[in-house]
């Protein structure tokens, strides 16, 4: 009985924990464009959630109870979710992507899978003339090479090859988020895990917006997101050059979020095989860099590096002279976690926290925050927050208190 409060206290923790992302997850999806402000707080709350609450330490065991309550409730939640949202957006696959990046990925697929053309000096596969394109005289493909591989359905099929992809992407990732917490699952710990792996479903289906841009907008950036998710799967497994080579594969397909993680590998004990993994690869992005180097530094890299900010970013809140200060904030953070990981054992989930932490920093500080940039993070919450959802009330207590955290 005297155990009853504290195990109530973590299972509430659980559950106020998930009622506060839906809460924001929907917030994020009625506001998108000129509502920078929000999008801001929407990401300081998981920037804050995350450091706040990682590394506590437990002293006492939850009740089996509380795994088998907690299992309960979110698997009637995630059916719910999934029949709901699942019901409307579904429909959608059938239909042809409404964004630019996507109906450009098409484009370029057709062009390079039926014509062999190059898609970065294909100017129908970018037909908006962007910085850099335009001083160069280059137009052409803006994403990485190896999204074409993954989007290969769109030669084909067209919009709908592209938006099937999506749909198989999109189960994928789930089963990958799930591969994860089973390797980090304590032994002999069946209903702890079931609840984990339900905490992480429902995180995984309550984002409205996470369904709407990949079935309905039909985003592309599903594809290096699942490749980085992978890599992480065979971290944790010790297998380090399978790690490498899907995160050299990500990067080759989307230079972001892919650069962020593999940074994160940087430190003094990096592993061989990660590196020769990576090499692999990037097999993709050197063949095309050969085939025409100019085109696709323009079209992949500089024009990214060199587009102007929009009203989804803080940059149009913000005086133009104090703009260097969200360029500052991203070297700071990177610095930062670079110095305090070089010396540190390699660790996926320590590396998974600082990917979050990091790429929430990036994108606060972006010139361009789009709804589509959330599929960059929903999976890596779903883990994350999963291993600390019980916390939240024990964090707040040792800060009430003045324990402080314990790292």
């Amino acid at each position: 009985m005297k155990d009853l409060l504290p195990n109530l206290l973590r299972l509430g923790s659980s559950f106020v924990l998930a009622l506060v992302l839906w809460f924001l997850f929907r917030w994020f999806h009625l506001y998108d464009w000129e509502h920078a402000f929000y999008k801001a707080v929407f990401y300081a709350f998981m920037l804050t959630a995350i450091i706040g609450l990682w590394g506590i330490e437990h002293t006492k065991p939850l009740s089996t109870w509380v795994f088998k309550v907690e299992f309960a409730c979110f698997a009637v939640l995630v059916a719910y979710l999934t029949v709901s949202y699942g019901s409307e957006y579904l429909p959608d696959v059938k239909q042809a992507p409404k964004v630019d990046h996507s109906y450009f990925t098409v484009v370029a697929s057709k062009g390079f899978w039926e014509e062999s053309r190059n898609p970065y000096t294909n100017p129908e596969a970018s037909p908006r003339m962007l910085p850099w394109s335009e001083q160069e005289g280059v137009r052409g493909f803006s994403n990485g090479p190896f999204l074409l591989a993954g989007y290969s359905l769109s030669a084909p099929m067209g919009g709908v090859g592209l938006k099937l992809s999506n749909l198989i992407y999109f189960v994928l990732t789930g089963l990958v988020v799930f591969l994860i917490l089973l390797e980090s699952a304590p032994p002999d710990s069946r209903w702890q895990t079931l609840s984990g792996l339900a905490f992480a479903a429902f995180v995984l289906v309550s984002s409205e917006r996470y369904w709407f841009e990949i079935l309905t907008q039909g985003a592309i950036d599903i594809f290096p997101v699942l490749l980085i998710l992978v890599s992480a799967y065979f971290g944790m497994r010790k297998n380090w050059f399978l790690a490498g080579l899907f995160g050299g594969l990500s990067l080759s397909a989307k230079i972001i979020p892919a650069a962020v993680y593999l940074f994160l590998f940087a430190r003094k004990d990096i592993k061989m095989p990660f590196v020769i993994g990576v090499s692999a690869g990037l097999v993709p992005f050197v063949a095309f860099l050969v085939w025409s180097p100019e085109a696709f530094l323009t079209n992949s890299i500089f024009n990214h590096a060199t587009k102007g900010y929009d009203s989804t970013s803080l940059y149009s809140l913000m005086p133009e002279d104090l703009h260097f200060l969200f360029t500052l904030a991203k070297v700071t953070a990177a610095g930062f976690i670079f110095i305090k990981n070089f010396n540190r054992e390699l660790s996926i989930p320590s590396i998974l926290k600082d990917f979050l932490v990091l790429m929430i920093i990036i994108e606060i500080t972006f010139t361009e925050v789009h709804g589509n940039h959330l599929i960059w993070f929903i999976p890596f919450i779903a883990i994350v927050f999963s291993w600390f959802r019980y916390d939240l009330f024990g964090r707040l207590k040792s800060w009430v208190v003045g324990d402080g955290p314990k790292n």
